[in-house]
């Protein structure tokens, strides 16, 4: 059996809630659509990413 996997990719946004509720809404229907494919989220904003890196960071 291939192994598959789809990649999410958007801007972004640094508010955890507005990113579930969207981004993740988004990851979790092309899961549910396609179970046998691992689903991966990558952002095009460098300012996002390392906001988010940052409170990941901090929180530990």
């Amino acid at each position: 059996m291939a192994k598959s996997a789809i990649l999410i990719v958007s801007f972004g946004t640094t508010y955890p809630k507005t990113r579930q509720k969207s981004i993740g809404a988004v990851e979790a229907a092309f899961q549910k659509t396609f179970p046998d494919s691992k689903v991966f989220r990558a952002f095009t904003s460098n300012v996002v990413i390392k906001r988010i890196q940052k409170k990941r960071t901090n929180q530990n």
